[in-house]
């Protein structure tokens, strides 16, 4: 369990999570849980590209100000 309990990142290593959602396996999911634990954000992303990782970064900024972290 992390010591800061504010935010949390879950690696799903065996697969599981992936399984439970559906995700699609030629890319990799990111999953945004806003802090009530509703999906707020779904994105399959294949490359590290600015392209592709713009939403997610918009998303991870707009859930970060609304907790009062480091958002915008």
């Amino acid at each position: 369990m992390p010591r800061d309990s504010t935010y949390r990142i879950l690696l799903d290593w065996k697969g599981e999570l992936a399984k439970a959602y559906r995700f699609d396996k030629a890319s990799a999911t990111v999953l945004l849980f806003g802090p009530e634990g509703a999906e707020v954000h779904r994105s399959g992303v294949q490359d590290l590209e600015p392209g592709p990782m713009g939403p997610i970064l918009r998303a991870v900024r707009s859930l970060l100000a609304s907790v009062g972290g480091a958002g915008e």
